[in-house]
């Protein structure tokens, strides 16, 4: 392929006499003189050159290169070939094309570094949330902003890498901390649970009984009605127990109460509930209906009121039949906790029976 300027300076060259003979015999290498080619010889040469530079500016910049080789297809083949208009249209168009490959470079370019201020800053903040990496995040994010005012891309992309590499090490060290922090705080708060379970458990056993104080009954009572199940409760008040404490002492009454209440826990397992209200009463809570609350009484007449031996001052044992008044109500489910136990306390009255000496 000849160059624009030999093909120019060929079509402009005056002809002398006898020269289009002269220009169409092959020279002394058998070949015909390439300047006297007629525009459809030039063709194939000139979509090869159109070509050419298409795919070069492609290469270059490739959301450019389908606006340029549309253009370059534009300029079809004339039937006389006018060098000069080719070469100012070529270069017209490679020429916008040069400034648009500038001006998208300038683009990406300050697009990069509003990139690179955001990570810096974000950086920046990671560390400041822990004060163990804020001086190494924050070495980081000054690098990334020095990076950010370079010209030069090459420069830009190589400070970006080796800042990228060292803030993911620093976060994945922070990550692996962070989980070695959460693993220690689950089992701590799982520990703290289990104390804060027992702690409540305790809180709600009477310490001398081992059975439910006041305070687990009114539990037990909010966990019945919140769940709508029906429930009865009965009540049983010992009969003159201040005489045990004031004959026997109070180690004395304090042993009967204890054998007293495991009966009642022995009688009434779970899901009944035993309770101690206070003194010498007693709570037995029974899901069911109050027709059951005649087998609940009878079963403590003949198993856990009667003889108990409790220890004298003489270092021996005496032998008592403890009684006692029972009571029950059915919960009506209208009424709160406190009005259903004032109203068995009210049934229980009439019925005591004296403590008798075996």
């Amino acid at each position: 392929m000849i160059s624009l300027k030999q093909f120019w300076d060929g079509r402009n060259a005056t002809p002398s006499a006898g020269s289009l003979e002269n220009s169409e015999r092959p020279d002394k290498c058998g070949q015909r003189n390439e300047s006297t080619k007629r525009p459809n010889e030039w063709k194939p040469a000139w979509e090869s050159l159109f070509f050419a530079v298409s795919d070069s500016a492609s290469r270059a910049v490739p959301s450019l290169g389908p606006a340029l080789s549309r253009d370059l297809s534009a300029l079809e083949s004339p039937a006389e070939i006018n060098v000069g208009e080719i070469n100012g249209a070529i270069c017209g168009r490679l020429g916008r094309w040069s400034e648009d490959a500038n001006h998208l470079y300038s683009e990406h370019q300050e697009e990069l570094k509003k990139i690179i201020a955001a990570v810096a800053k974000t950086t920046e903040s990671v560390g400041n949330r822990d004060e163990r990496y804020t001086d190494e995040l924050g070495a980081l994010a000054a690098k990334l902003r020095t990076a950010a005012d370079q010209t030069d891309l090459a420069t830009i992309r190589k400070s970006v890498v080796e800042s990228a590499g060292a803030v993911q090490s620093c976060v994945a060290r922070m990550a692996q901390e962070g989980r070695e922090t959460i693993r220690q705080l689950r089992a701590e708060t799982e520990q703290y649970r289990r104390r804060m379970e027992a702690a409540e458990r305790i809180a709600m056993v009477d310490p001398l009984t081992g059975v439910l104080n006041r305070r687990g009954l009114d539990n037990a009572l909010a966990r019945l009605m919140a769940a709508g199940t029906p429930f009865f409760v009965t009540m049983l008040d010992l009969d003159r127990f201040k005489g045990i404490n004031d004959t026997f002492g109070h180690a004395a009454g304090d042993d009967l109460l204890r054998q007293l209440s495991a009966e009642l826990s022995n009688q009434f397992p779970p899901p009944r509930v035993v309770a101690r209200m206070g003194g010498d009463e007693f709570i037995v809570l029974v899901p069911g209906i109050l027709s059951e609350a005649e087998r609940v009484a009878a079963k403590i007449q003949s198993w856990v009121l009667g003889k108990y031996r409790i220890p004298d001052h003489c270092g021996g044992k005496v032998e008592l039949n403890v009684q006692g008044s029972l009571g029950s109500a059915s919960w009506n489910r209208r009424e709160t906790a406190a009005e259903l136990l004032a109203r068995v306390d009210k049934m229980m009255y009439g019925t005591k029976v004296t403590l008798i000496p075996a």
